[in-house]
């Protein structure tokens, strides 16, 4: 396992006030030196048995409240993205660690609630047994929620969401709120449709009356946001109806019986696009 650990914040972190040699310092430390780093062991990770490859970012790399801090931040988790296609053909698991406060020298100036250093090591090792791409604390969840309320989440994540919410097949779709599960680092946006598309048949959409709530909430697929994953959440209650009795009510999301929603044939921002394919030979 490889652990990019390393950062480093200058005291005054804007872009406009710091000299060009300190943008590159920094730059230096929290980018630069991560990524030569991997580029160094990705021939022993790919040849060891379960290799890792973890780099510690911050909520920092989702918006810019640091200046030159959080520019770092954010270059590195896109060359994080990088690594993980990259190296997944080597077997190589890489995974991105967005956390707040941590209770080191380095947020000594800081206020408020931090996260002891042992209790990060530990959510870091249990998300990479879980499979997890990024991993997210408690404490980051507190700061993407009021994130997600200023409406100053990343522009990746907000283009996948506002793509969810617009989407030619998905405009009856309300999003309710969205929320990080600090678990799986699994973006969840909680959803219901709108006062025109309830109570009706999951199959024939007919108004039906409503029969039972069903199952409770149950999660859809949606496509993710770079290598944040992305879920939609809704109640699926049981409607009546007079052709195909009791059955699931139908969403505008998704198909009747589908694991994962439907979409308009319009790609989300920063998908790419099909390749064609070479003519044949004849």
């Amino acid at each position: 396992m490889l652990i990019n650990n390393a950062g480093a914040n200058p005291l005054s972190s804007s872009l406009l006030d710091i000299t060009e040699a300190e943008i590159q310092q920094n730059m230096e430390t929290n980018f630069f030196g991560p990524v030569l780093l991997a580029r160094a062991f990705a021939p022993i990770l790919a040849a060891a048995p379960n290799p890792v490859l973890v780099d510690v970012h911050s909520v920092a790399s989702w918006y810019a409240f640091g200046g030159v801090y959080s520019a770092s931040k954010a270059a590195l988790w896109s060359a994080t993205n990088s690594f993980r296609l990259e190296l997944a053909p080597q077997g190589v698991h890489v995974a991105g660690v967005h956390m707040g406060y941590v209770d080191t020298a380095m947020a000594a100036h800081a206020g408020g609630p931090k996260m002891t250093p042992a209790d990060l090591v530990q959510a870091v090792y249990t998300a990479v047994e879980a499979g997890a791409y990024a991993v997210i604390t408690d404490a980051t969840q507190r700061v993407a929620d009021s994130l997600m309320a200023s409406r100053t989440l990343s522009r990746e994540v907000r283009d996948a969401i506002s793509y969810m919410a617009n989407s030619a097949r998905c405009r009856e779709t309300v999003v309710e709120s969205i929320d990080i599960d600090d678990k799986t680092g699994i973006l969840v946006a909680s959803v219901r449709p709108t006062g025109s598309m309830r109570n009706r048949c999951g199959i024939c959409r007919r108004r039906c009356p409503k029969y039972d709530q069903g199952k409770g909430r149950r999660r859809w697929r949606a496509p993710d946001a770079g290598a944040i994953r992305i879920e939609l959440e809704a109640d699926a209650p049981r409607v009546a109806c007079r052709v195909h009795r009791v059955t699931v009510a139908a969403v505008p999301w998704a198909r009747h019986q589908a694991g994962r929603p439907i979409f308009s044939t319009r790609r989300p921002p920063g998908w790419p696009r099909k390749r064609p394919r070479p003519p044949s030979r004849s």
